[in-house]
């Protein structure tokens, strides 16, 4: 038997059955690899062989199990949908972190920065300058690209701004990191005022791409960042994650979850909202 960890799947021969427990579906694969769901397509069934590594170019025959087939999904489509996210996250490469690389923004990565965030910048034109302008002047940049611009001018004058994660020459992730006091939105925080009058580096907000997330970059990234701040020799990095109380969409993940914070090292050190706490990484004793 061959076993897919952590996909809920599990395969044995001759017949390949497959049991998807987070679905509550089950399925029959015949002829090497192929998948038996009612009006199931052939392009789904080449997404999973290619991405759990068997031969895309089998021959697949989809066939029908029968009327018993027992499924939860109503419209078809989030079916399939859910059963390929599934699979995409189950069965992430192993190797993608090890094969990691973190760098600071700078002119020269500038380009993959870029790439990254795409046309929308990361999330409806914020390039990442939420945390660093008062409300209005960022909500206008939003829709002329000055955000885009602002960013791309602390780069070019070499002022700290964050770092990226780079896997196969792509950046996969992004965090912005800088003194506390270059976030002026921060200073106007009612929950996270500054505890003390030490010096920190802010870590306000994180961006994985969405083919990357749930696969640990997160806290890789975290980790990358606690290593160049040994090389720095800054002393505390601090953060605003978020412990969310139910599912949290994607695009309100953007502050960071604080379970990846958690399993970086970082500790709670004020949580005037319970939900919203200020968590640090000390680099030197406190």
């Amino acid at each position: 038997m061959k076993n897919l960890s952590g996909a809920g799947l599990s395969i044995t021969n001759p017949h390949f059955a497959a049991r998807c427990t987070a679905a509550r579906c089950i399925a029959q694969l015949h002829s090497g690899f192929s998948i038996a769901i009612p009006n199931a397509k052939k392009y789904f069934v080449f997404l999973i062989a290619k991405r759990t590594g068997r031969d895309p170019s089998l021959h697949f025959n989809v066939t029908r199990t029968g009327r018993n087939l027992p499924y939860i999904f109503h419209n078809f489509r989030i079916f399939i949908f859910k059963i390929f996210i599934l699979v995409l996250q189950s069965n992430s490469n192993t190797n993608l972190i090890p094969e990691l690389r973190f760098e600071p923004l700078s002119k020269k990565n500038w380009p993959l920065f870029e790439t990254l965030f795409g046309e929308k910048g990361a999330c409806g034109g914020c390039w990442c300058m939420h945390f660093r302008l008062p409300k209005k002047e960022w909500e206008s940049g939003k829709k002329n690209g000055d955000n885009k611009m602002k960013m791309q001018r602390l780069v070019d004058q070499k002022i700290p701004s964050g770092f990226i994660a780079v896997y196969q020459n792509k950046a996969i992730a992004w965090a912005a990191l800088a003194p506390r006091e270059d976030f002026v939105k921060l200073a106007g925080s009612r929950i996270h005022k500054p505890i003390d009058d030490k010096k920190v580096w802010s870590i306000p907000c994180t961006f994985i791409h969405k083919n990357f997330r749930q696969q640990g970059v997160s806290v890789a990234l975290l980790k990358g960042i606690i290593e160049y701040a040994k090389k720095q020799k800054i002393n505390i990095l601090e953060a605003y994650p978020t412990i969310p109380s139910g599912k949290l969409p994607d695009a309100f993940a953007w502050i960071g979850l604080y379970k990846s914070f958690q399993k970086a090292g970082f500790e709670i050190v004020d949580q005037k909202s319970p939900n919203r706490p200020m968590v640090r990484y000390y680099l030197t004793k406190k």
